[in-house]
């Protein structure tokens, strides 16, 4: 699409506008002729509380609903 609309006589700002791709991007498409391949998305982190989930869930089922 990015070529299609560059051959069509557009202009890179205004296949930005247009696709909402970053202005580098769509350069880099222009050169390379293929779109830059994206990151896979990270892990997700454990959490520090982990370990403590289900005590912490059990006591608010209880009702506890206080920090102390």
């Amino acid at each position: 699409m990015i070529k299609e609309l560059f051959q069509k006589g557009w202009t890179k700002t205004a296949i930005v506008g247009a696709t909402g791709f970053d202005r580098k991007t769509v350069s880099k498409y222009l050169k390379d002729n293929q779109l830059p391949k994206r990151k896979g998305s990270k892990q997700k982190k454990e959490s520090k509380l982990d370990p403590y989930k289900p005590y912490i869930l059990g006591q608010i089922k209880e009702g506890t609903t206080n920090c102390v």
